[in-house]
């Protein structure tokens, strides 16, 4: 495992850059068997040079411009066009788990994949009509939960090792509506050496689509 470092169109993200994105956000309080799942995963993590990360699920990030050249015209359209392509779309009820230890940080696989791939299809085409086909350039898939990312390098495996010992490993989750959301990173100091930071990401929401709504269109 290595210093997770956030891109943006294949170069590390640049300092005080916002990004549009299209995020699941698990409603915790619909699924406290995921807060308790989740809490496990941070107290193992806690031995690891491991930043928590608030829950999310990326399924889309607009790459053709920065959130500050994209005017608030621009964002009504991307979020009629969400709506437009979303209307009919299947909300998805799966698993969240088991904990995974990756290359820069921990996260939860998500399964089954079928419905969150049509998702994020759906979302792809929303995103290129009403911005153009260039404007998505990030590989999301498969979907995952984000949890923690990485400050320094460590022993993936034996996280892996230690995350696999949380049980149960695995929780139903629901997922049936997306955010449009504004990205932005900040750089944390690591309490253990002032000479290294943690990149802790934010995001304020400008819109959430319900899926299957078709009164939105």
């Amino acid at each position: 495992m290595k210093k997770f470092i956030p891109q943006f169109r294949g170069e590390p993200w640049p300092e005080a850059t916002r990004v549009l994105q299209v995020y699941g956000l698990p409603d915790l309080a619909r699924h406290p068997a995921l807060q308790t799942l989740v809490d496990g995963c941070h107290t193992v993590m806690k031995d690891w040079p491991l930043l928590p990360a608030p829950l999310h699920i990326t399924l889309e990030m607009i790459t053709d411009a920065r959130a500050s050249e994209i005017s608030d015209g621009e964002r009504k359209d991307l979020t009629n066009s969400l709506q437009k392509h979303l209307a009919d779309a299947t909300p998805w009820t799966g698993l969240a788990g088991p904990p995974i230890a990756n290359k820069a940080g921990a996260l939860l696989d998500l399964h089954p994949d079928p419905v969150l791939e049509d998702l994020h299809r759906r979302i792809r085409a929303a995103v290129h009509a009403a911005r153009g086909p260039m404007s998505t350039q990030y590989d999301v898939l498969p979907a995952h939960l984000s949890i923690g990312y990485a400050h320094s390098k460590a022993d993936s495996d034996t996280l892996q090792s230690a995350l696999r010992r949380i049980r149960p490993s695995h929780v139903a989750l629901t997922i049936d509506a997306v955010d449009l959301v504004e990205v932005h990173f900040d750089q944390l100091p690591v309490a253990e050496d002032a000479h290294r930071a943690a990149y802790a990401i934010n995001w304020n929401s400008i819109a959430t689509i319900r899926l299957g709504d078709r009164h939105a269109t």
